[in-house]
């Protein structure tokens, strides 16, 4: 299987009152390109999505505009909330989204839960931890 991995997005970042929100608008519509070209088998994006556990509406919409296109192109996403996300929150929705193809680790429950992903070569078990808080 072909995966994208991505981490670290912090969508809704600024430097010294200064938005990113252009630039990051920017390289997500390049890694757009780069899923119809390579035609992953799926996407991990693996914590940090957010800058802030309660972000800005901007920085929502350029995610679900992300998501949503990702989708359609037919890339299942898997969302592993980070430090700087609320889980919860993140996983709103979950087991609709699920259904579309978007997984979302929710809060850590203390059980590992696993996806099972099928190819041509077998099944390829996928484990979502999210952050844990000591």
């Amino acid at each position: 299987m072909k995966f994208f991995h991505l981490s670290d997005l912090h969508l809704g970042k600024t430097f010294f009152e200064y938005s990113l929100i252009d630039d990051q608008r920017h390289i997500l519509k390049l890694i757009i390109d780069q899923i119809k070209y390579h035609r992953p088998d799926g996407m991990i994006i693996a914590g940090d999505i957010y800058d802030t556990r309660t972000p800005t509406e901007e920085a929502v919409e350029l995610f679900d505009s992300f998501l949503s296109e990702a989708i359609e192109l037919g890339c299942p996403v898997y969302i592993i909330a980070g430090n700087h996300d609320s889980a919860k929150r993140l996983a709103f929705c979950n087991r609709i989204l699920c259904k579309q193809k978007l997984h979302i680790a929710n809060k850590f429950s203390g059980r590992m839960e696993k996806l099972v992903l099928k190819d041509s070569f077998g099944n390829l078990n996928l484990f979502m931890l999210p952050f844990i808080y000591p």
